[in-house]
């Protein structure tokens, strides 16, 4: 039991009242003591000198830098697999779908033709297909430059948004 209400049922009803109001203590903080610092001492063939280098004599480590480590197999596979998706030519970004008919509208960023397999990507979603009808327009045509607004037919429900990738 703590010492306060140990105190408190050893006292009569006044005193009781008077300590029950009184609030407890406060502790002071620990002061903090300075980090004592030495030089250390290298033998050498000559006779001994001091380093300029200083250590903590209270067990706390300096902060070292430390050597760049080299990179594995492994994790050069794996960074060269990540740069090529980043530098992967983008062909445009989907600006609608129509769900009916089933045509995604595209921007192009990129050349296009029909023939053409392209990778819708959004998110963790991923389709792939090979274009098979492309209009500007209401009017079929075989190929659109950079620029140009495209209907294409899709097998799959495209999001808006979506990037369009070679395949």
């Amino acid at each position: 039991m703590p010492k306060r209400k140990t105190a408190l049922r050893r006292r009569s009803g006044q005193a009781r009242r008077k300590l029950a109001k009184r609030k407890p203590a406060k502790r002071k903080a620990a002061k903090r003591r300075p980090v004592k610092r030495t030089a250390k001492r290298a033998s050498n063939k000559k006779g001994t000198k001091r380093r300029s280098t200083l250590r903590r004599r209270s067990g706390q480590a300096r902060a070292v830098a430390k050597p760049a480590r080299k990179a594995s197999p492994a994790r050069k596979a794996i960074v060269t697999k990540a740069m090529k998706k980043a530098t992967q030519k983008n062909i445009g970004r989907t600006t609608h779908y129509y769900d009916r008919i089933g045509v995604a509208i595209v921007e192009l960023a990129a050349p296009l033709h029909v023939g053409d397999a392209v990778t819708f990507k959004r998110g963790e979603n991923e389709h792939t297909q090979a274009i098979t009808s492309m209009q500007i327009d209401h009017t079929p045509v075989t190929s659109a430059k950079k620029g140009d607004v495209v209907g294409i037919q899709v097998t799959k429900e495209i999001h808006e948004g979506a990037e369009v990738l070679p395949a």
